[in-house]
């Protein structure tokens, strides 16, 4: 070392500079070269070697920066870097052994030696566990013992290599590099990248390293989780996971004012670019199940209503369809699905699922449907199809497939298919090939018996049902909706006739349909006519099957083997023309009055 009368310089030195506390050394760095100058009180010093680290052991900190320029009145060392090593090898390094090793980039800082206080600044950003902080203007304060004041109004980058989400006006408090906490913003963007504020007012690094943040999302912020599916409730960010996690409720927010939804509890992780939600079993806010179905109200005028994320009128109300599984908004339709999940998102032939036109303004559930017809293994009904009204229309209208069987002489059913060879001719033909009926089909059958019976539609133009399902008539659509005056379900229009027995037929034919619910028990009328001079009537209540016919060798085959095939309570019994002509009549007056 050189000494002059006011100047020192040498060319390798070791500093040890003040000290705050008592006894402990505030700087130090060795292997450096050093000029004092005690006329202006100042001491500039440069690290020999590159990248050996000057210790600040007040702060618990060291760094790698080689430029040292000492104010000795104003008692400070601003500390910066030559430009002789590459920026990002220019660092601050915790001591503190709790601390895991924290480490950022900084190209200049201030040692405040009156307060113990290290200002850096030029920091791009500090790595925390899997995640980046960004500092505001790059600037931390390091106080006592490698305390970092709380970073205000930075941003995070969770995590840094998958860039999966950023945090905006964040408070942060950096403990350690696997050790924060603080709060801060979040923009949730939907498919139209509309941006929602949530506040995640909780962060902190997980065992395995990840970054968490969680935080509460109010009603009162209307915020939607989709552009139509409201929510609230709780929310989580994790740095390895692309999509938030949400633990709340949600809303549907349809506006058929006469079937509200209410909110029903949730637990996901949906794409925000295509919200798609667990249905599959709806519960309230105090864990009550709620319903997504089509309904009969027995003693309710309306009688047919759906529940849309929200209870049935009354508890025993039997449910038509039952549309759990998931939920979805299609913009592209304006419409709300709920239902089948295979069937809604892979047009899968079977699975039932309801929906809510914003545009149409259209109600509709599809699938296989409980109607209370399937009486017993002589005589039931099995149907399946699509229920639909207009919010404008004063009732549903059912569409859809019937497989019939009633225990009665075989001959009975040669008999109608004669009469519709012989009688039937210019009753209009149809194609079953479509796939309303493929769908309706599909709810009927099981996957082996469903790929047969398809394959027989597409090849040959016909529906062989009877071994499958027992169906002596199968109807592929069947069309009726509910009537106040007649307190019934009541149907005029043409039914498509696939089937008798095993004959295709694949015709339309006039009819008469009428389903009537009591208390008492269902009872079904159905009348088909062949032409206007030969048709068939039929009738079940409560184990009595009623028949009457124009046909002569039909009604001779009922009166004489009738009693015959009538046990267990089940009777099968001729009509009389004037009970037919009144249950017509009555189904003929609702359509003067449709």
């Amino acid at each position: 070392m050189v000494f002059g009368p006011e100047k020192a310089d040498a060319a390798v030195s070791s500093i040890r500079i003040g000290d705050i506390d008592a006894g402990m050394i505030s700087f130090a760095s060795d292997n450096v070269k050093s000029h004092v100058d005690f006329e202006k009180r100042t001491g500039d010093f440069r690290a020999n070697k590159l990248g050996q680290l000057a210790e600040f052991a007040y702060n618990q900190y060291a760094t790698s920066m080689d430029d040292f320029k000492w104010d000795m009145d104003k008692k400070t060392i601003l500390v910066t870097s030559s430009g002789r090593m590459p920026d990002e090898k220019s660092v601050f390094l915790s001591r503190r052994a709790d601390q895991g090793g924290l480490s950022f980039q900084s190209t200049k800082a201030l040692f405040d030696m009156n307060t113990g206080i290290i200002y850096a600044e030029e920091i791009p950003h500090i790595d925390i566990a899997d995640s980046r902080v960004f500092p505001v203007d790059g600037k931390a304060v390091i106080e006592k013992d490698a305390v970092m004041r709380p970073l205000e109004n930075a941003k995070m980058l969770a995590s840094r290599d998958n860039k999966y989400h950023e945090l905006i006006e964040c408070t942060i408090r950096i403990m350690g590099k696997y050790n924060i906490s603080g709060e801060g913003n979040y923009i949730y963007k939907d498919k139209h990248l509309t941006g929602q504020k949530i506040h995640f007012n909780q962060m902190r690094v997980l065992r395995d390293t990840t970054v968490m943040a969680k935080g509460f999302i109010k009603d009162s912020l209307d915020f939607t989780i989709s552009p139509r599916i409201q929510y609230k409730g709780h929310a989580e960010l994790h740095s390895d996971q692309e999509h938030l996690c949400f633990d709340g409720y949600a809303l549907p927010l349809h506006t058929f004012k006469d079937y509200t939804s209410i909110y029903f509890r949730y637990s996901g992780q949906p794409d925000p670019k295509n919200v798609i939600m667990d249905a599959r079993s709806p519960k309230n806010e105090i864990k009550k199940g709620i319903d997504i179905s089509m309904n009969i109200a027995p003693i309710d005028s309306i009688n047919v209503y759906p529940s849309f994320f929200n209870f049935k009128r009354v508890y025993s109300d039997p449910e038509i369809t039952t549309d759990t599984g998931i939920l979805y908004y299609d913009e592209e339709s304006s419409t709300f699905f709920a239902g089948d999940s295979n069937r809604l998102l892979n047009n899968a032939p079977r699975g039932s699922y309801i929906s809510f036109n914003e545009d149409t303004r259209m109600i509709q559930s599809e699938g296989k449907l409980n109607l209370g017809l399937d009486f017993r293994d002589e005589f039931f009904v099995k149907p399946s199809g699509k229920i639909y009204k207009h919010e404008d229309d004063s009732t549903f209208t059912f569409e859809s497939m019937w497989a019939m069987h009633m225990r009665i002489p075989e001959e009975c059913w040669l008999r109608l298919q004669e009469v519709i060879t012989k009688y039937g001719e210019k009753a209009p033909k149809y194609s079953p090939d479509r796939e309303d009926v493929k769908h309706r089909l599909a709810e009927l059958l099981d996957d082996k018996d469903y790929k047969q019976v398809v394959k027989g539609v597409s090849d040959f133009g016909e529906v062989q049902v009877k071994k499958d399902i027992g169906a002596d008539l199968l109807l592929t659509n069947v069309k009726f909706r509910y009537n106040k005056r007649l307190g019934a379900f009541a149907g005029y229009d043409k039914v498509e006739l696939a089937t008798v027995g095993d004959k295709a037929i694949n015709q339309k034919f006039d009819s008469r349909i009428l389903i009537e619910q009591k208390r008492s028990g269902t009872r079904l009328v159905f009348y088909l006519e062949v032409s206007k001079y030969d048709w068939f009537y039929f009738e079940y209540q409560r184990g009595i099957l009623y028949i009457y016919t124009t046909d002569k060798e039909f009604n001779d085959a009922i009166r004489i083997k009738g009693r015959s095939i009538s046990k267990d309570r089940y009777l099968v019994r001729l009509a009389s023309p004037v009970k037919v002509s009144r249950q017509i009549d009555k189904v003929d007056a609702l359509r003067e009055i449709h």
